[in-house]
């Protein structure tokens, strides 16, 4: 579990990815993080504030107090330290914005183990009572279908979610696009999926 608060390094981090399969395409990704230590069911929202006053946008926001894309405004160093603590998740609901629900979408395909976790070993958690599984293979959105599909039992045993088309698919998903802003040009760039150019 992340501690309550602390202090952290930040480097940028220009390339968007989700090791517990949270979706890109329908999420702010300019308000997402790598975090260096392991994440629990509750502790999901961050905040981080800079002493001296994520995604690369967030981090050059931190320190500059400018996005990423002003170009003039990019730092040119390779991280800082600043001070975070947990929050309530609610507090992040607003960066959701790609669900009728506004619930966290998670891949249905990849993200079954942390779900699973977190609906049978804390079950009062936030993520257990607000996850959305989608007929998406990979965090970029590149693969899949735009569909939502049905949780399993886990507690009879099943892992796998019920999709309207098969579960895992490898075909090409067109307009759930994911764009990264990239260091240091502060340039957009679509985000590709397993094995794309």
């Amino acid at each position: 579990m992340l501690a309550a608060a602390g202090e952290i390094w930040l480097t940028p981090h220009d390339l968007y990815s989700s090791s517990v399969g949270v979706l890109g395409c329908k999420v702010n990704v300019n308000h997402m993080a790598y975090w260096p230590e392991a994440i629990g069911c509750d502790d999901i929202c961050v905040e981080v504030t800079n002493p001296k006053n994520g995604l690369f946008n967030n981090w050059n926001y931190l320190e500059t107090g400018h996005p990423a894309t002003e170009k003039d405004q990019i730092v040119p160093s390779g991280g800082f330290t600043a001070n975070y603590k947990t929050v309530d998740p609610n507090n992040c609901r607003q960066f959701i914005n790609g669900t009728a629900s506004g619930k966290i979408p998670f891949s249905a395909a990849t993200s079954i183990n942390y779900i699973s976790n977190c609906v049978l070993n804390a079950p009062n958690s936030f993520v257990a009572k607000n996850f959305e599984l989608w007929n998406v293979y990979d965090s970029q959105c590149n693969l899949g279908y735009n569909e939502i599909c049905e949780t399993p039992d886990f507690k009879a045993g099943f892992n796998q979610a019920k999709c309207p088309h098969t579960l895992g698919s490898q075909d090409k998903l067109v307009g759930q696009d994911v764009w990264n802003i990239r260091y240091p040009s502060g340039t957009f760039t679509e985000a590709k999926g397993p094995g794309e150019p």
